[in-house]
C-alpha cells in the first residue's frame, strides 16, 4: 500500500530526519504553475536543512511517501480535478485505485504510519464561521496522530477562537514559535489577539518539546526496517514508568510560525468578509468552501494574498527543516528531565541495564597501537551487503549473495592509511631507511560490542596492521550495517544499528586518564568522523597536540562540527558544507520575527547557499564559508582548510596563503612518491585556480580556492561505498608520511579513491601498489617538476 520514492528511501538509509508535506496545497491551494514552483521550492528549502522532504499523496490506489517531479507536475496541472482526500475518503480512493490529494488530516495519518514525526504546511483547518457546525477533520486528527505540524496558524477564513477551543478540548498543545499569540495566517496576529499558553524561541527548544510530545512514532518506516540508524535515534528517556519509545501524552502538536512581518497581507480580512458573503449567497459549502474562499480572496487582493500564502509556506519549510535537524540531535542526548528527575537513556530494546559502572565495559588494545603519526577517532562496523541474483517480487525471499566485510567511516580511513603505509619506506624516500615497513601508520580509537562482530573487527584491524584501541560495551551490540541492493547494485533499503558509537567518548577518556594514552598521544594528525558524540568532540582538542581534521559523515551529523573547539581541516561534500552554513546562519538569526542585530546578515548568508551543486555554486559556498565562518569573531576557524569533495567533478581546496607546492625533484633524487605525483599531474589531473580574494578584518590574509579535476573521469564503477573514506585516508597518509603539501596530498587521495571505485571492497585491496604503479605509468616523469596544468576557473 505504501510506495517510498527513491529520495525518501535514500534519506532513510542515510539516517536523515523526514519532513512530511501535504499535496492538497498543490492541487487545491494555488493555481498552476505557481503550485508546482512552490512545491519544488519548499522541498528544496527542507533539503537545505540536511533533512529529507516527503510529499504525501495517493496515486493509482497507492499511498506515496515522497513524489518525483512527474507526480508533482501531474498534481499541479490536474489541480482541483484531483479528489481532495480526508480520513473518511481514504478507503474509497484506495479501493477504486484512484488518485487523491491529502489534506492536513490524511497527511498526518499517513506520516505517523510511515514513521514521520514532523509535518510542514501553510495553515491547518478549523471551525468554520457561522452556525453550520462544519468542523475540519484536521482538528480530530490532532487528537489521534502523534505528528507535530509547523504552520502559520489556522486559515483566517475560519472562526479562530472556536478552533482554539476545539484543540484545547482535545488536549492538543498549540505553541508559538517566537510568538505569544495565535497567528492569523495572512497576518501575524488576530484581532482581537488570541494569547497562547506556551511558546518556544529556538529550534533546539522546539525540538525538545516535540520529542517530549511526539516521541518516536512506530509505523511502517520502523517496523519494515527501513529506518537507518534507528537505535541511535530512539527516545532520549526511559524510566520504570515510561517504557522506551513512549511519551507521557498522546496526539499531535500545533507549532505556530507567524508569517514574516514584511510579507503580511493586511487587506485580507476585508476580502475574507466579502468572500464569505458571496459563498453564502452561492450556497458553497463543505469541502468546496476553502478553495472557493482562497481563490476569491486572491482576486479581491489582486494577488497579494497568494504572495503571502507562498511566503508563509516557504518560511514554514525553513523553520520545519531546521527543527527536524535539531530533533535528530535531541535524541543523541544521554538523558532528559521528566518531572524534575533525570532518566538514563537506554538504546537497547533487549536490556534496560544502565551503563554507569565500569563493569559494563572492557577495553582492547592491540600490540600495533604504538606511537603513530595519525589517530583516527570514529566508527567501525560489520557490513552485510545483500544482492539478489536477479530482480524479483518484494515480500518474499530471493536467491542471491550476502557479502560480509568490516567497514565504518573511521575504520575505512584507517585501512586506507594502513595499506598505503605498507610501502612507506620505499615510496617516500629515495634512500634506504631503517624504519620497518610493517610498523603501523595509524591508530583507530572506536567503540564496539563484546560480541562476535566486535571480535571480527579486532581481528580485521590486526590483519590489516591498524593500531586499535577500543572500548567494548557489554550492553550495546557492535555496529552493523545491512544493505539490500537491487540487481544493478543500487541501494534498495538498509538498516544501521550503530548505537554503540555513542560510547566512543569513553575510550577517549580512558586514553587520557590511563598510561595507554601516552603511547598514542604524539600525532601529526587526529582525524575525527562525525559518528563521535558532541560531548566527546568537545574534549578532543586537548588530546591532539597537532592538527585536528573533521569528516562530516552526513548532513545531519555534519552539524557536530560546531562542537569542536577548533578545526584545522574539514572534508565535506557539497550538501554537508551547505548544511553547516545554513545551520550557522540559523543559529545567528534565531526565530523568524525575532529582533537581532545580526538577523539581516544571517539571512544574507543563508541566501548565499545555492540549493544545487554546480562549479559556480561550490565556489560561492566556499567563499561564504571563508567570509562568514573563518572570519567569525571567535577566530577559532581562521586557519582552517576545506577539501570539498565533489565526486566525478573532483575536489575544491579552500585555504589561507599560497597552497601551491614547490618544484619537483630531479630524477636522481625523486622518490617513487614524487614520481607518482608528477605523473598524475602530467597525465591525469588538472589544477584550476579561482582568483585569490583578500580577507577583510584583523586576519589580513588571502584565501585561495583551487579545483583539482580529472581529465578523464571514471566511467565504470564497481563500488562507491568507501571511495570518500579512501580519499581522506590517502590525503592523510601523503600529508603525514609522504611529506607532501596539501594540494599534492589531495591529489594522491583522489587517485586512491579511483582505485577503490574499481574494487568490490570499501577500500581497494591493491592500494599498497598505487604509488609504485602510478610512478611508472606512461613510462616516465617530468624532471622539471610537477607539470601541473593551472588555469583560471
Amino acid at each position: 500500500m505504501f510506495v517510498y520514492s527513491s529520495e525518501v528511501r535514500a534519506g532513510i538509509a542515510r539516517g536523515d530526519e523526514l519532513v512530511a508535506l501535504e499535496s492538497t496545497i498543490i492541487s487545491h491551494g494555488m493555481p498552476y504553475p505557481q503550485n508546482l514552483e512552490v512545491a519544488q521550492r519548499v522541498e528544496s528549502l527542507v533539503r537545505r536543512e540536511g533533512v529529507t522532504p516527503a510529499t504525501i499523496a495517493i496515486l493509482r490506489g497507492r499511498v506515496h511517501i515522497g513524489l518525483d517531479f512527474a507526480d508533482l507536475e501531474y498534481l499541479a496541472k490536474t489541480g482541483q480535478k484531483v479528489r481532495k482526500v480526508s480520513r473518511r475518503d481514504v478507503a474509497d480512493v484506495l479501493a477504486k485505485a484512484g488518485d487523491g490529494a491529502t489534506t492536513v488530516a490524511t497527511t498526518m495519518m499517513f506520516a505517523e504510519m510511515a514513521g514521520i514525526r514532523l509535518f510542514v504546511t501553510g495553515g491547518i483547518g478549523g471551525v468554520h464561521r457561522g452556525d453550520s457546525w462544519d468542523i475540519s477533520a484536521d482538528l480530530e486528527e490532532f487528537g489521534r496522530s502523534r505528528v507535530a505540524v509547523v504552520c502559520a496558524g489556522a486559515k483566517s477564513i475560519l472562526d479562530l477562537p472556536k478552533t482554539l477551543e476545539v484543540l484545547e478540548t482535545k488536549g492538543v498543545p498549540v505553541v508559538g514559535f517566537g510568538c505569544s499569540s495565535f497567528p492569523s495566517f495572512f497576518t501575524r496576529e488576530t484581532k482581537p489577539t488570541l494569547k497562547l499558553a506556551s511558546r518556544v524561541d529556538s529550534f533546539g527548544e522546539a525540538a525538545k518539546l516535540l520529542e517530549m510530545q511526539i516521541g518516536r512514532v512506530g509505523g511502517k518506516r520502523e517496523s519494515s526496517g527501513r529506518n537507518r540508524d534507528t537505535r541511535s535515534r530512539s527516545p532520549g528517556s526511559t524510566s520504570s514508568s515510561t517504557p522506551t519509545g513512549t511519551t507521557l501524552t498522546t496526539g499531535g502538536l500545533v507549532l505556530c510560525n507567524p508569517i514574516p512581518a514584511d510579507k503580511q497581507c493586511l487587506e485580507a480580512d476585508d476580502a475574507i468578509q466579502t468572500a464569505l458573503k458571496e459563498a453564502d449567497a452561492k450556497g458553497v459549502k463543505g469541502k468546496d468552501i476553502t478553495p472557493f474562499l482562497l481563490a476569491r480572496v486572491n482576486e479581491l487582493t489582486r494577488g497579494r494574498s497568494l504572495e503571502a500564502n507562498i511566503a508563509l509556506v516557504e518560511n514554514n519549510a525553513r523553520v520545519g527543516g531546521a527543527i527536524a535537524a535539531e530533533l535528530w540531535k535531541t535524541r543523541q542526548s544521554k538523558s532528559i528531565i521528566l518531572g524534575g528527575q533525570t532518566s538514563s537513556s537506554s538504546r537497547s530494546s533487549k536490556s534496560s541495564t544502565t551503563r554507569t559502572t565500569s563493569s559494563n565495559y572492557r577495553s582492547t588494545t592491540t600490540s600495533a597501537a604504538t606511537r603513530t603519526r595519525i589517530t583516527v577517532i570514529g566508527g567501525a562496523t560489520v557490513d552485510y551487503m545483500c544482492r539478489p541474483d536477479k530482480v524479483g517480487p518484494l515480500h518474499t525471499s530471493l536467491p542471491g549473495s550476502v557479502v560480509t566485510r568490516c567497514g565504518g567511516v573511521g575504520r575505512n580511513i584507517a585501512e586506507a592509511i594502513s595499506r598505503l603505509g605498507r610501502t612507506t619506506t620505499s615510496a617516500t624516500a629515495s634512500t634506504p631507511s631503517s624504519q620497518s615497513s610493517t610498523a603501523p601508520c595509524c591508530t583507530l580509537l572506536t567503540a564496539i560490542g563484546d560480541d562476535s562482530a566486535g571480535n571480527a573487527i579486532v581481528a580485521d584491524c590486526a590483519a590489516k596492521g591498524i593500531g586499535l584501541h577500543c572500548i567494548r560495551s557489554k550492553t550495546e551490540r557492535s555496529a552493523r550495517y545491512v544493505a539490500v541492493l537491487d540487481g544493478k547494485g543500487e541501494l534498495v533499503s538498509a538498516i544501521a544499528d550503530m548505537a554503540v558509537f555513542e560510547d566512543i567518548g569513553k575510550v577517549l577518556k580512558q586514553h587520557q586518564e590511563g598510561q595507554a594514552w601516552s603511547s598514542t598521544l604524539s600525532k601529526k594528525i587526529c582525524i575525527v568522523d562525525a559518528n563521535v558524540s558532541e560531548e566527546a568532540m568537545s574534549e578532543i582538542r586537548a588530546m591532539a597536540n597537532e592538527e585536528l581534521w573533521f569528516e562530516p559523515v552526513s548532513t545531519v551529523k555534519a552539524l557536530r562540527f560546531f562542537a569542536l573547539p577548533a578545526c584545522d581541516l574539514m572534508t565535506p561534500n557539497y550538501d554537508e558544507l551547505a548544511a553547516i552554513l545554513v545551520y550557522y546562519a540559523r543559529r545567528r538569526r534565531g526565530p523568524q520575527g525575532a529582533s537581532s542585530s545580526s538577523s539581516s546578515s544571517a539571512q544574507a548568508l543563508e541566501q548565499k547557499v545555492p540549493p544545487k551543486y554546480s562549479r559556480e555554486a561550490a565556489v560561492a559556498l566556499l567563499r561564504a564559508f571563508a567570509t562568514e565562518i573563518m572570519m567569525d569573531s571567535s577566530k577559532k576557524y581562521a586557519n582552517m582548510r576545506v577539501v570539498l569533495t565533489c565526486g566525478a567533478d573532483g575536489c575544491f581546496v579552500l585555504g589561507c596563503g599560497d597552497q601551491q607546492n614547490g618544484a619537483g625533484k630531479s630524477s636522481e633524487t625523486a622518490s617513487p612518491l614524487d614520481k607518482c605525483i608528477q605523473n598524475l599531474w602530467q597525465h591525469k589531473y588538472s589544477l584550476n585556480e579561482v582568483p585569490i580574494m583578500a580577507m577583510a578584518g584583523e586576519l589580513n590574509k588571502k584565501v585561495s580556492i583551487l579545483h583539482i579535476v580529472s581529465r578523464n573521469p571514471v566511467t565504470s564503477v564497481v563500488n562507491c561505498t568507501g571511495a570518500g573514506d579512501t580519499l581522506i585516508g590517502g590525503l592523510a597518509w601523503a600529508y603525514a608520511y609522504g611529506g607532501l603539501g596539501l594540494i599534492d596530498s589531495v591529489l594522491l587521495g583522489m587517485q586512491a579513491a579511483v582505485w577503490t571505485l574499481g574494487s568490490q571492497a570499501p577500500v581497494s585491496e591493491k592500494l599498497e601498489e598505487l604509488v609504485q604503479v602510478e610512478s611508472c605509468e606512461d613510462g616516465a616523469y617530468s624532471s622539471s617538476g610537477t607539470n601541473k596544468v593551472v588555469s583560471k576557473l
